[in-house]
């Protein structure tokens, strides 16, 4: 597919410069297991999956959104096929290393290879 090929080559330009797609993860809490009674039984085992991510500034549009705060960022994700508000985002490389993201909003970008997020620090 062609947007296989998009962020193939958005990798290997970042590798060879030293950025913007840095090494990250996206962390799920896991599947919680229910009892016939809707309690949960097992809040099921945590997960990561390996990502590349830029840290960006905001959009103007994710500025007008109304749950805006001043410390969101636009967050470019490569590598999940699907991807949605659930996971934290943590940067385990680059500048924004150690940094941990909710994810706020999620859109593909125009070309399709990448994920477009409104992250929000945590901590």
């Amino acid at each position: 597919m062609l947007d296989d090929t998009f962020r193939d080559i958005a990798l290997s330009i970042s590798a060879a410069v030293g950025g913007p797609y840095h090494p990250g993860s996206l962390n799920y809490p896991g599947e919680p297991v229910y009892d016939l009674g809707g309690s949960i039984i097992d809040p099921g085992t945590p997960y990561g999956v390996d990502v590349h991510v830029q840290v960006d500034d905001v959009t103007e549009d994710m500025r007008a959104d109304a749950d805006f705060q001043e410390r969101d960022v636009r967050l470019l994700i490569l590598g999940p096929d699907t991807l949605d508000a659930v996971p934290t985002v943590s940067v385990t490389a680059g500048p924004f290393s150690g940094q941990l993201y909710s994810i706020r909003s999620v859109s593909r970008d125009t070309l399709g290879f990448a994920w477009e997020c409104r992250g929000r620090a945590i901590g």
